[in-house]
């Protein structure tokens, strides 16, 4: 796989983290394994990039899952590296994920590093529907025109706030609604998405599920 120079490789590295890979698949096992490979080792290495808005929980996504802590405070993204080694079924993978800021002026990252990944995480808070039109639009059109093939998963983040009482009563003021998972799928499908999912990095629900489909997509594009 080709791999831009100004890429995940210029870009601020985090602590690589060993995460299991538990595949949803006949064919594979059921049970996952944690285990930790050198790089040279492992069979696919693979690139995701997570755009969207900015304050819409993309750092803590990545954070969560690779360190299995909270972030508690917000510090603005220009450019963050993680990586991670999982198993994959019978395969040694190390994923490098791209966390991109979500404010203009960090833009021209995108066009750097989206035509060499793998596979793209559109995201936007369930609870900030404005964040939800901006994906569908302007960050899914500036994928697109990136690279027009790459696989897409959308991804609804802070499912969390769903029942929170402040942030309802806040959207009501405004007259807005959380955006719906029949919504956010309706929309998945139309634009030819991979696939549709919520989670939660502050309570983790669902967040292993969001990296085990980019998991399986990405590897078994090979």
């Amino acid at each position: 796989k080709l791999m831009s120079p100004n890429c995940c490789e210029t870009s601020s590295s985090k602590t690589t983290s060993t995460v299991s890979g538990n595949i949803s698949s006949s064919t594979l096992s059921s049970s996952p394994s944690t285990i930790s490979y050198p790089l040279a080792q492992a069979d696919h290495h693979i690139t995701c990039v997570i755009i969207g808005d900015s304050q819409i929980g993309k750092s803590s996504l990545v954070v969560s899952y690779t360190t299995n802590d909270f972030p508690s405070t917000y510090i603005p993204t220009a450019f963050d590296n993680y990586s991670v080694d999982i198993s994959v079924g019978n395969r040694l993978v190390h994923f490098d994920i791209c966390d991109t800021g979500g404010k203009e002026p960090f833009s021209p990252l995108h066009g750097l590093c989206i035509p060499y990944s793998d596979v793209i995480l559109l995201c936007f808070s369930v609870v900030q529907p404005q964040s939800f039109q901006n994906a569908i639009t302007y960050w899914l059109s500036r994928a697109r025109r990136s690279n027009s093939k790459i696989p897409i998963i959308l991804v609804g983040t802070q499912s969390d706030l769903v029942h929170d009482l402040k942030t309802l009563l806040k959207l009501d003021q405004l007259k807005q609604k959380p955006i719906t998972e029949k919504e956010a799928r309706g929309r998945a499908q139309q634009m030819h998405a991979a696939t549709y999912m919520e989670c939660s990095a502050l309570t983790q629900k669902n967040l292993k599920t969001v990296f085990d489909a980019y998991s399986q997509l990405s590897v078994y594009r090979f």
